[in-house]
């Protein structure tokens, strides 16, 4: 995320609070002094950047951000610069004062206030105009708006496009107005069936953008559909991620590799389709699918393959990940009262002695769901059972602490890749995305506790 003219920013604050990594610029020493200081009180100093840049020369990198925001503040090539920050399916929103003449306007220099239809009159190409209103009196009104920088398809071949998310009706126009009959998604938390049932052959093939090794799985699943789909000399396939850049390109890399083209062919193709892809599992696709190229053997893997007998490490690195947060939510509540554990900031919010329940009680289920263990978790009596005192949660803490020890050498590569049934959702997902689904959701309620206690400290 990032903020321009962020000034002290409650809304910087409320994003990393929510987990967001947030890029604060502002010219103010004193206005980002204040944020950085109010950031570190609430233990998200680690995810606001904020350093003072002069906003007329500071240019963000190019796609780079999903939200880019900014409030009261006016330049047209400040407004480019942060339209060109967006990253592909991201947004851009704005809000700054409307210079109207016939109503006198702002008591502000004009040369820093909006004409008449702007900002949307001024979105760059490939921008999707979500929605423009005006606000406030005639002598001093604004307007707020709302885009997004269209997810595009991009054809490798006249029967293979890659694209970014598919978010709304619109983008599925887009892509049945380009024939599409086939789609790939690759993207972890958002399953395109609700938008695309009953109108194209959906397959939902997840897998994280962590630049970590990819499994022959993941680009099997995707080759064998896209061979199914093939028998149909009409078809097409869109396979997209996020924004285009990196798994869905690896994956149309690899479909074309078992397509029989060489790797420089394949190569050559997706990013003349997209040329801002980034091929960072192109080893993996030459691992699973090399056999099938027509060229040379693949190159040498970037880590030596194991079995999932073998990969005994990886319950361990997990575990220790979700036993540092579980460190991190003992801090936070050992030193409070009975009181403070029972507060509540609202009639329609949650104590911190609930809130601590629930995310052992998510979490201890979630590492359980992995390895088959059927023991039924009573989620209601999380948010229920009447508040307990600092030792009787730290105990709960503890013990699923020592409950998540078992799994360092139990949980193997097979456990996290399994599609594990989740009848609650009527779903199904790979083990490793019901963890990292896990993982953002403990994140989050932490961050809750974090500011629940702020609250109950300054009430």
């Amino acid at each position: 995320m990032l903020e321009l003219a962020c000034g002290a920013s409650a809304s910087a604050l409320t994003l990393a609070q929510m987990g967001r990594a947030v890029t604060a610029v502002d010219v103010s020493d004193v206005a980002l002094e204040l944020l950085v200081r109010a950031a570190t009180e609430l233990g998200l100093d680690e995810r606001i950047d904020a350093s003072p840049r002069d906003l007329y020369a500071y240019r963000p990198p190019t796609r780079a951000f999903a939200l880019v925001f900014c409030r009261r503040f006016w330049d047209p090539a400040v407004f480019a610069a942060g339209c060109d920050a967006a990253s592909v399916g991201g947004l851009v929103a704005w809000e700054a004062f409307l210079h109207d003449p016939a109503e006198g306007g702002p008591p502000i220099d004009p040369r820093y206030c909006l004409a008449p239809g702007e900002p949307a009159s001024l979105l760059p190409t490939g921008f999707r105009l979500l929605a423009q209103s005006v606000h406030g009196e005639p002598e001093r009104r604004w307007v707020t708006m709302l885009a997004r920088r269209s997810a595009g398809i991009s054809f490798a071949t006249p029967w293979l496009a890659i694209g970014g998310a598919i978010r709304d009706e619109e983008d599925v126009r887009e892509l049945l107005d380009a024939g599409v009959s086939h789609v790939i998604n690759c993207q972890v938390r958002v399953d395109d069936a609700p938008l695309l049932r009953g109108r194209v052959d959906y397959l939902w093939n997840p897998a994280e953008d962590d630049r970590e090794a990819k499994p022959a799985a993941w680009f099997l699943r995707a080759v064998e559909f896209v061979r199914q789909a093939r028998q149909d000399p009409d078809a097409r396939v869109l396979v997209h991620c996020t924004e285009g850049r990196a798994r869905s390109p690896a994956i149309a890399y690899g479909v074309l590799l078992a397509s029989g083209y060489s790797r420089e062919d394949a190569e050559r193709a997706v990013l003349a389709a997209r040329p801002t892809a980034l091929l960072r599992y192109r080893d993996d696709a030459d691992r699973a699918l090399g056999s099938l190229a027509g060229d040379v053997p693949p190159r040498p893997s970037r880590m030596e393959p194991v079995s999932n007998d073998e990969a005994t490490g990886i319950g361990s690195d997990v575990v220790a990940i979700f036993q540092r947060r579980l460190a991190h939510l003992r801090t936070l509540i050992e030193d409070l009262d009975q009181e403070a554990l029972a507060w509540r900031p609202g009639p329609d919010t949650t104590s911190i002695s609930n809130l601590v329940l629930h995310i052992t009680g998510s979490m201890t289920s979630g590492f359980r769901l992995q390895v088959g263990d059927s023991r039924e978790r009573d989620r209601d009596a999380e948010f229920s059972t009447p508040p307990l005192s600092a030792v009787d949660l730290v105990g709960r803490i503890d013990a699923a602490n020592r409950e998540l020890e078992q799994y360092r050498d139990r949980l193997t590569l097979a456990d996290l890749t399994e599609i594990r049934p989740r009848p609650a959702r009527n779903q199904a997902w790979p083990g490793i995305q019901v963890l990292l689904n896990n993982f953002g959701h403990v994140m989050e309620h932490i961050a809750q506790i974090a500011l629940t206690r702020q609250l109950y400290q300054r009430r």
